[in-house]
């Protein structure tokens, strides 16, 4: 007979484990339902106790967190049953350390690029301190970890950034143990821009192409001719970088006179980030073949046809040569109109011509501004078959002022035989030519105003300035504008008159900024009786050599204004049934326009109260019917000549006209007076309204 005595046994899933998991610890033949002690023995000796239960087939099944500081190495575990601490089991795991690591994609970076930082097996939903070191100093960033442990962090380098070696320090902010480091450089950021050619001709394209700004941000492009120190017209010009900070623009030529060119491109935001590249263009050339402007045949006296000669038309001139020896002669005249600068290259005279035998001579001869002298060209001589012949005069042709004033004679002469006749088709002179006349020169521009905006209409204000503003949008490509000025004028006026404010404003110093394009302000201090009707404004621009003007309208509207002193009519104390002073009002005419004005009144002070068929209402008995307050423009008129106030508006005798000259306001008077009327029995302090209305006259 035998028996198998099972005892507690107690183990961990697995033998060993990472810190920041989770360790399984089971175990075996405990006494059913009865509480087990774990007691976990660190590798740094200290202890972590806790309790859990059998069930009740006598096994354990329970969790023991390691942290990610948890001590490393081999873990005792102890467990017995509480009741009876005999009754226990021993074993041991290991733990093994969590590395945590950040990457950085690449190590070298350059101003304004964007540095990636990933990190992984940092704490699960914790938090990083991300710090930075460079030679200037460092800086830290606090991130947010996903429930793996990982981060991603991104740091956009400024376009100024210290450069050199920094270093990326990444600590868990729960586990100092968690942490990595890594580092990258930071190189200077150099703009460069480069065009595909070093030289071109006059027709060709200019592509410029330029890396290394600012991304996604603005460039200014300016072409200068280094030659003259000029701006290329329309110059400078916006590009945009792409997500790379690279940019491109292109420039044709488009016949540009010869010299050397340079690009400069700087970043709008970023004014280090630029660069400059020289090339240069080649001369250009240009021919044009004219016919005769006049034409002789012996003497100047003897004119010809010049539609004979001008095309191979068949329609001949015909020289008549006697036999004498003596030269006979088709005279051919031309004028041009080269300008200074211009390279004369190559002058080709070209006749198509036949003589009726072979016995004349056929020479050329070129008018040098005191005799006509033999031309040295073979290509001229007596044939009597219609033949296209030509001969180079460019040795005689030597710069562009006898270009402009040339004179041939095409040469008969026949010793012997009868009289015969030379037939000539058509003569010809083709001028090749480069330089000034045959390119495009840059001239310094007037700042050129592009638009003119203005408010309309323009509502002055009663009785007092308005501030009316002319602003202008110019182009100065050669940002040179030195100063604007602007008139604001009435259309019956002029620009250039005289200030005066009724019709005519000057502000001689208008305010503007901008580079290429200037945005100009002209502010007008514009009085309440400036004329009402059609205004102008006149702007110009000046660069100190060219100006540019340009204009706009608007319509001031009429305003009709009155002004009333004084505001309270004080009539004293009057006696009932006495008669009161006889008190005046002024009427100011505040406004641009004539008018004529209206009165009415009620008592008391609100239109909406009983007083409306009173003049005055009163505070203690009794009030004053309307009829009882009355006025004048007379000041001589008694009472009853006086005209009764009325509950509607009544105009009164007079026409107040606009102002015109500097404080100096049109003023009318009305005078008033009222009779404390008994039947009422009126009595105490009685208030009233008197309204005046202006209207057009």
């Amino acid at each position: 007979m035998s028996v198998t005595v099972l005892t507690p046994t107690v183990q961990t899933v697995v033998g060993s484990y990472e810190q920041g998991k989770k360790a399984i610890i089971e175990g075996e033949n405990w006494n059913p339902t009865q509480t087990i002690t774990i007691n976990i023995t660190l590798s740094d000796n200290s202890n972590y106790i806790f309790n859990t239960t059998s069930d009740g087939s006598g096994q354990i099944n329970t969790e023991y967190n390691i942290s990610y500081d948890h001590a490393l190495g081999q873990q005792n575990i102890t467990a017995y049953q509480y009741s009876d601490p005999s009754d226990n089991a021993t074993n041991y795991f290991t733990v093994t350390a969590r590395t945590a690591a950040i990457t950085i994609v690449q190590t070298n970076f350059y101003e304004g690029q964007s540095v990636f930082i990933n990190g992984s097996r940092f704490s699960i939903n914790g938090s990083v301190t991300i710090e930075l070191f460079n030679s200037g100093g460092s800086e830290q960033h606090v991130k947010a970890l996903d429930p793996i442990g990982g981060f991603n962090f991104t740091y956009n380098l400024s376009y100024s950034e210290t450069l050199g070696i920094w270093n990326v320090t990444v600590t868990d902010n729960s586990y100092a143990n968690l942490n990595g480091t890594d580092g990258f450089t930071v190189n200077d950021r150099v703009a460069s821009i480069s065009t595909d050619e070093p030289s071109y001709g006059p027709t060709e394209t200019v592509i410029l192409s330029g890396s290394w700004f600012s991304i996604l941000g603005g460039t200014q492009v300016t072409l200068k001719n280094l030659d003259s120190d000029e701006i290329g017209p329309g110059y400078p010009q916006g590009e945009s970088a792409d997500g790379s900070g690279d940019m491109s623009h292109s420039w044709l030529i488009n016949n540009t006179c010869a010299g050397n060119f340079s690009f400069n491109v700087y970043d709008t935001t970023y004014n280090e980030l630029n660069d400059t590249v020289n090339f240069s263009i080649t001369g250009s050339s240009e021919s044009q073949d004219t016919a005769a402007s006049a034409a002789y045949k012996n003497s100047p006296a003897g004119s010809e046809n010049i539609a004979f000669i001008s095309t191979s038309n068949d329609v001949r001139s015909n020289i008549s040569i006697v036999s004498n020896s003596q030269e006979y002669y088709l005279e051919m005249n031309w004028t041009n109109t080269f300008i200074p600068g211009t390279v004369i290259d190559s002058v080709i005279f070209w006749t198509e011509h036949y003589e009726d035998s072979d016995i004349p001579s056929v020479t050329l001869k070129w008018f040098n501004g005191a005799t006509y002298e033999n031309v040295n060209c073979g290509g001229i001589s007596n044939v009597q078959t219609e033949a296209n012949q030509s001969c180079d005069i460019s040795s005689q042709i030597a710069n562009y002022t006898l270009a402009n004033d040339i004179s041939l004679r095409l040469i008969f002469v026949k010793a012997t035989g009868p009289a015969i006749w030379a037939h000539v088709d058509y003569t010809h002179i083709n001028i090749s030519f480069s330089g000034a006349a045959a390119c495009t020169v840059w001239g310094n521009s007037a700042p050129k105003i592009n638009e003119i905006s203005i408010l309309n209409p323009i509502n002055l204000l009663a009785g007092r300035t308005k501030t009316v503003y002319c602003n202008a949008s110019v182009t100065d490509s050669e940002e040179d504008m030195i100063s604007a000025n602007a008139t604001f004028y009435y259309y019956l006026n002029g620009s250039s008159d005289p200030d005066n404010n009724n019709e005519h404003y000057t502000n001689s110093s208008c305010t503007f900024s901008g580079a290429t394009i200037k945005s100009v302000s002209c502010a007008f201090q514009t009085l309440y009786y400036a004329n009402n009707g059609t205004w102008y404004c006149n702007i110009t621009t000046n660069d100190g050599n060219l100006t540019d003007n340009n204009f706009n309208m608007t319509i001031i509207s009429p305003l009709y204004a009155v002004n009333i002193t004084p505001t309270l009519l004080d009539y004293g104390d009057v006696p009932l049934g006495a008669n009161s002073a006889n008190m005046t009002i002024n009427v100011t005419n505040l406004g641009n326009m004539p008018i004529n004005v209206s009165v009415w009144g009620y008592g008391g002070t609100n239109s909406n109260s009983s007083g409306g068929d009173l003049s005055f209402m009163c505070n203690q008995e009794g009030n004053i019917t309307i009829g009882y307050e009355r006025y004048t423009t007379n000041m001589s008129q008694i009472f009853t000549d006086k005209t009764s106030l009325t509950s509607g508006p009544a105009l009164l005798p007079m026409t107040i006209s606009k102002q015109t000259q500097p404080a100096t306001q049109i003023i009318n008077n009305t005078y008033w007076e009222t009779q404390i009327d008994t039947t009422n029995n009126p009595k105490g302090t009685c208030n009233g309204t008197i309204i005046f209305t202006a209207e057009a006259s």
